[in-house]
């Protein structure tokens, strides 16, 4: 309301973004990516990743009772950047007690989005790690089932990234104070 004449416009990316190079003068960024040196990065959100699988996958599969026990089934996985073995990866699990069990699982799919990820868990394919805002109605809804429920399978890490502070045009530091206080707000 305080600029009506302000146009969002938004875009989803797989990769790092320069917002000094591409041109865009706000960028929410998975922390894992470098960033220019010309732009500003600013912790700004963290999300816990859950495991969850389909009920018709937990028929086929027994229900695992132990991180240990996930190295037996198949898990669907995120791809990263510099990653030499595709088909294995080593998954460190927080309990709410701080314990933590890294365990090594084998991936039968991985992808470059939580999206696709997913739905590959909906369709059956194996154990994800998805965030609670991915999977909040499917787990209320039944079509998803949590996978060790007392155990965190890591989080992921934003950034709020921006070219630097000099001359900055009062519309986009509303816009970066705004998202900031909504994050303050919330811790």
């Amino acid at each position: 309301e305080e600029f009506p004449d302000i146009t969002v416009e938004m875009a989803m990316f797989d990769h790092a973004v320069d917002p000094v190079a591409e041109g865009f003068d706000v960028v929410t960024m998975d922390a894992a990516f470098g960033v220019s040196a010309t732009a500003v990065a600013r912790p700004h959100l963290e999300v816990p990743l859950l495991l969850c699988a389909s009920p018709g996958y937990l028929q086929r599969h027994l229900m695992p009772t132990t991180p240990q026990e996930l190295s037996a089934h198949h898990c669907v996985a995120q791809w990263a950047a510099g990653e030499a073995d595709h088909a294995h990866e080593r998954w460190t699990l927080e309990h709410a007690d701080g314990t933590r069990e890294s365990v090594d699982v084998r991936v039968a799919l991985r992808t470059n989005t939580y999206a696709l990820s997913l739905e590959a868990v909906r369709c059956g394919l194996g154990v994800g790690r998805l965030t609670p805002p991915l999977v909040s109605d499917d787990l209320a809804s039944g079509r998803l089932v949590p996978v060790l429920p007392g155990w965190r399978a890591g989080q992921l890490s934003f950034n709020l990234v921006y070219p630097g502070r000099r001359m900055m045009p009062r519309r986009v530091r509303y816009v970066i104070d705004t998202i900031m206080a909504q994050r303050d707000e919330s811790l």
